[in-house]
């Protein structure tokens, strides 16, 4: 995209709706519970993940069956899930892939599901066997092919021998290459046993979701054993040594992405992680409202928002809009402020969402911008605010922009308009800039690093005289997590969170929204999220 002017530049595009104001009666708003991640029943799994046969049990209390059955399953839902990752991944072209295997690659940490992570750098041919074995895994939950072999036993192992008359496996007391016994093997083939350490961390009267999913990783750790790729076994030993836990797993990748692709537990971890993924979000807070607490929703299909718009308009008006893929399908998630002059909201492609934005701009402002894939073409979102009475001017909206150019127009236009909105993106393997601006004083300041504690320091000392309004967080091709604000004058900043799981960004919302305003809210979904 080449930069023409304050107001537009060149993109493709065409039409698609256009929404304006049409207040409706509004009632007190809710926030949007967000969906149970619990799969400890077939009943509460995603609908389109397939129903999981139990092997027989054996050698197990009823307990233990129960609880078998629950870790099972959930050991089936993480595999199916890094499958139709993996599925994903290498539909597409090959000059996608690249991009895609690395992505939410972040450098030392170990929880995001990245394949960069676990099986190192993208190579066509060990793409294909790295998935080819979690595609038989995935098979052998679901006891599909002929030539790929289930399951058939689960049992509950004993560090001693049993009885004559009773049918109790025996589990060794050491395993070689780890501290202490193994917390289960497989053996025979098609025969999974369960020992001790793996009952001592199950909670059997009411196990919680991290322990559960614990003892998941565990049993796909088994799964994987007798399971061949290209003619070759997947096992433990390598070498002379086996490759257990996080630290070795993440060394084959890096130095040995040959071996990984072969060795148990990163696939066992792989798939822990890409099954346990849920979106990640932060929030600003600014000083508390006069007149109530604004609306915020979350996981909306495009005709909840603008049935919310329409809806809340009389007393509210829209605020800030986040949209992110969700299992497939995309969903959005939006803050209102008490208030009036609730605005348009507007979606399309850029030649039809620049006119718009020509046409609105002498009585209403744009406020908020989002930018996103729709299949190959990109699509904006505005949300629109009504002028105050007596405003002047028309503001800005420039896109296509380099770092450099959008400092560049923030410091030529501070005299004249404040910028109110950044939204960053990468486009042609270049990160590029959105920026919004409203005209009136109250430029403040601007500011990107890949440093948090940087971050941290900055927003600390504008704290006293500057509101950070916009904040964006994301992965640059490096492995790091940046951190972008955007910050006005005249009030004090107020504080932001970060990280937080849905459920803890609810809490969060429902704790201050009697004393503190919601700003703005920002979505990270990695790579398994996105995808159905």
């Amino acid at each position: 995209m080449k930069l023409r002017d304050l107001f537009s530049c060149i993109v493709a595009g065409s039409v698609s709706l256009v929404l304006l104001i049409d207040p409706a009666l509004s009632s007190a708003p809710a926030s949007v519970e967000a969906n149970s991640s619990s799969f400890g029943g077939q009943e509460n799994s995603p609908p389109d993940m397939p129903d999981t046969p139990f092997p027989d049990i054996k050698g197990c209390s009823s307990a233990q069956e129960a609880y078998l059955k629950k870790a099972w399953r959930r050991a089936h839902y993480f595999t199916w899930r890094a499958d139709k990752l993996m599925d994903y991944i290498l539909s597409l072209d090959e000059s996608q892939r690249d991009d895609l295997w690395n992505r939410d690659y972040v450098a030392g940490t170990t929880t995001l599901p990245s394949p960069r992570k676990w099986f190192g750098s993208y190579n066509s041919d060990r793409a294909q066997k790295a998935r080819e074995a979690i595609d038989k895994a995935r098979k052998r939950f679901e006891q599909k092919g002929a030539i790929v072999k289930g399951i058939r036993t689960l049992r509950c192992g004993s560090p001693i021998a049993p009885k004559a008359d009773e049918h109790t496996d025996v589990c060794p007391g050491k395993n070689v290459g780890a501290d202490g016994p193994p917390s289960a093997y497989h053996a025979p083939v098609g025969v999974i046993v369960t020992c001790p350490p793996f009952w001592d961390n199950a909670d059997l009267t009411s196990p919680d979701f991290d322990t559960l999913s614990h003892s998941a990783r565990y049993l796909v750790h088994e799964m994987f054993h007798w399971l061949s790729v290209d003619g070759k076994y997947v096992t433990d030993f390598h070498g002379e040594d086996k490759y257990y836990g996080v630290p070795k797993s993440l060394s084959l990748a890096e130095t040995k992405p040959d071996w990984a692709i072969y060795n148990n537990d990163n696939y066992a971890w792989f798939s822990y992680y890409v099954g346990r993924y849920e979106p990640s979000y932060s929030a600003v807070w600014g000083e508390k409202e006069p007149g109530g607490s604004g609306g915020f929703f979350v996981d909306l299909s495009w005709e909840e928002l603008v049935s919310l718009w329409n809806k809340l308009a009389p007393n509210q008006y829209l605020n800030d809009v986040e949209t992110y893929m969700k299992n497939g399908e995309r969903k959005y998630m939006a803050v209102w402020r008490v208030g009036k002059g609730s605005g348009a909201l507007w979606a399309s492609e850029w030649d039809d969402f620049a006119r718009k934005w020509n046409e609105l701009k002498t009585t209403q402002d744009l406020i908020d911008i989002e930018i996103y894939r729709s299949g190959d073409k990109w699509m904006h979102l505005g949300v629109y605010k009504v002028k105050e009475p007596g405003a002047v001017g028309d503001g800005g909206l420039l896109a296509g922009l380099s770092w450099d150019d959008l400092v560049s127009k923030w410091k030529q236009f501070t005299d004249a308009a404040y910028l109110v909105d950044v939204e960053t993106y990468v486009d042609g393997g270049k990160r590029k800039f959105i920026g919004v601006w409203r005209a009136g004083k109250g430029n403040g300041a601007l500011y990107w690093t890949s440093n948090r504690q940087e971050f941290d320091n900055t927003k600390k000392q504008l704290n006293p005289t500057q509101q950070l309004i916009d904040f964006e967080k994301f992965l640059s091709s490096d492995g790091k997590w940046n951190y972008l604000g955007l910050w006005h004058v005249g009030k004090s900043g107020g504080s932001i969170d970060q990280s937080l799981s849905l459920s803890e960004l609810l809490k969060e919302w429902n704790a201050r929204k009697a004393t503190q305003t919601l700003l703005k809210v920002e979505e990270y979904s990695a790579l398994p999220a996105r995808i159905k």
